[in-house]
């Protein structure tokens, strides 16, 4: 069946509570937004852009409509009622165009011409595809070539590992989604930059050659986006998982760690290593505390290959 949803302004967030090493800087405010029915569209819809409308299908197809989405400045985050939700942006990161086709963002290349190339396949286990820019979608094996604008998706026995180029490590678990949203990398020049987008499913960061390029500064050089935080990156090493109602759980093992809501509101920073936080949204709080050993269990195995 098909559902149009209306437009609705979101209420001011609450400022979250952290733990004693992490340090709180900013509120959050208002944005648009529409509420999804369930998380199926939020974390596993196709999108497809009709005219000014958004059109999204779960995967056992159901549609809802999200009328005027694309003519709203900016158009309003996608939300479910927990509070995970995606913004304008990490929505055009998952939303297929056609070559030549104008958008109403700036985004990744969208055709084979114009692809540019941020890294490899290093291990593909299982079901492993990858859709580009243009909404081609292929499987994808050891050795094949990942580009800017790539989205990853793993089946339920699934595992990938994926090296850029400056030998940054991105791996992503069973049943996950992740879009590589942007890669750059000059020694020379002292640029670097790596961002993704995992909407669903576990994940494992380690930065290369980028991480050296700011040591010692306030600057993030890689960025991860979820449906509940956006990551800023100094460092640095971490294991993670949304789970399927888009909550965040991260480990760090190393580095700094800016957490911010998807509006870009920075909520806190951690600083100290080898701890864990988990971000719930329905509480509208960020605890900071030690995994539980079966927190800590169902992590390890959302961020590791199946063999069995």
């Amino acid at each position: 069946h098909t559902i149009k949803i209306p437009l609705k302004m979101a209420s001011e967030l609450a400022q979250p509570s952290f733990g004693s090493d992490a340090k709180i800087a900013g509120q959050a405010t208002s944005h648009p937004e529409f509420q999804l029915p369930d998380a199926s569209f939020l974390l596993h819809g196709a999108f497809e852009q009709s005219g000014f409308d958004l059109i999204i299908t779960n995967p056992i197809g159901d549609v809802v409509i999200v009328g005027d989405y694309f003519s709203f400045d900016p158009p309003p985050n996608l939300v479910i009622k927990n509070g995970s939700g995606m913004s304008p942006e990490m929505v055009h990161e998952f939303l297929p165009r056609k070559v030549g086709e104008d958008s109403l963002f700036a985004g990744p290349a969208s055709s084979g011409a114009t692809a540019i190339e941020i890294g490899k396949v290093t291990l593909a286990i299982g079901d492993v595809r990858v859709r580009h820019a243009d909404g081609v979608e292929e499987k994808i094996s050891r050795g094949d070539t990942l580009y800017k604008g790539d989205v990853i998706i793993t089946g339920g026995r699934a595992f990938v590992k994926a090296m850029m180029l400056d030998g940054t490590h991105f791996h992503l678990g069973k049943n996950g989604e992740a879009a590589l949203t942007d890669f750059q990398y000059n020694e020379a020049d002292k640029v670097g930059n790596f961002e993704a987008t995992v909407r669903v499913g576990g994940f494992h960061y380690k930065s290369g050659k980028i991480g050296g390029l700011f040591a010692g500064t306030s600057k993030p050089h890689s960025t991860i986006k979820t449906p509940s935080a956006v990551i800023g990156i100094r460092g640095s090493e971490a294991d993670g998982v949304v789970a399927t109602d888009g909550v965040l759980t991260l480990r760090h093992s190393s580095g700094i760690f800016e957490i911010a809501d998807i509006n870009g509101n920075v909520l806190g920073v951690l600083t100290q290593p080898n701890s864990a936080i988990m971000v719930t949204i329905a509480g509208q709080s960020v605890e900071l505390a030690e995994l539980s050993p079966v927190l800590a269990a169902a992590l390890d195995s959302a961020v590791s290959p199946v063999f069995t």
